[in-house]
């Protein structure tokens, strides 16, 4: 393998970088990144959610996760709120504000997943959808 040649690794973290970069611009709001969408879909079910159960489901840095909630509250996007269940524990939970933005976002988001179908052919995404699937779910699985 010659040392320039093209390694998997490093192009599907380029294709993501790009996909998510152009689904960022499609969204044509200040600010607004693919990652909002992600959070405000996983609270759309409205039961209220833990930091940690956000990070580890959406994959996302806890840190990184903190920053963008703490700008999503400021925009009146979510808002936090003391389990009612147990005081200790913080849960976020989107505000009418975010269910707003989040049908907003989620056209946009269905239309670039139409365009990235168009661009590959309908036979080449749903390919390319079972291989990231397959290497997804094997990469997560624990090893021995």
């Amino acid at each position: 393998m010659n040392r320039f040649d093209p390694h998997l690794g490093l192009l599907l973290e380029r294709a993501g970088r790009v996909v998510g970069e152009r689904l960022d611009r499609a969204f044509g709001r200040d600010g607004v990144t693919s990652d909002h969408w992600r959070v405000l879909r996983l609270l759309a079910d409205g039961e209220g959610h833990t930091m940690g159960e956000i990070a580890e489901r959406l994959q996302m840095n806890p840190p990184t996760l903190t920053k963008l909630v703490d700008r999503m509250v400021g925009k009146s996007l979510v808002q936090r709120a003391a389990d009612p269940e147990d005081s200790r524990r913080v849960l976020v939970y989107a505000a009418d504000a975010g269910f707003d933005l989040l049908n907003e976002l989620q056209g946009k988001v269905d239309q670039h997943h139409a365009a990235l179908q168009a661009l590959l052919g309908d036979r080449n995404a749903r390919q390319l959808e079972r291989l990231l699937t397959t290497l997804i779910e094997a990469a997560e699985r624990p090893t021995a």
